[in-house]
């Protein structure tokens, strides 16, 4: 494993990353952004059953572009639904059967708004 305090690039991680977190993330990116990253995040998680990547998300009941205001102002941004979310690593990010997905949602009130949120986790079996 190298040394942590020496990295310089995370492509010395690839394969070796046991637990992964990320969260609030992937609506920042557009659909095939998101892509790269759940890619480039798979190829750091190690090969060992119980390697996982987990977080949360915003989430949609439908995959695609979401626009609203808040504050006064339009923003956008791309969504997955919970099922378009699941078979991105089951299936595109990772072989089919290679990971347990999971995945729940909850919703919280941001400034009157509510917001959709995918708690998920991404587990090699």
């Amino acid at each position: 494993m190298p040394d942590i305090q020496t990295l310089q690039s995370l492509n010395d991680l690839h394969g070796r990353v046991g637990v992964i977190h990320t969260s609030k993330l992937f609506h920042l990116f557009d659909e095939e952004k998101q892509l790269e990253l759940a890619r480039a995040l798979g190829g750091l998680l190690s090969c060992e059953s119980g390697s996982i990547i987990c977080g949360t998300q915003v989430v949609s009941l439908e995959k695609g572009i979401v626009r609203r205001t808040m504050l006064g102002i339009d923003i956008s941004y791309f969504s997955h639904s919970q099922e378009s979310w699941t078979s991105l690593w089951d299936g595109v990010v990772f072989e089919r059967g290679q990971v347990k997905v999971e995945a729940t949602t909850s919703t919280v009130d941001l400034g009157g708004i509510p917001f959709r949120l995918l708690h998920w986790s991404v587990m090699r079996l």
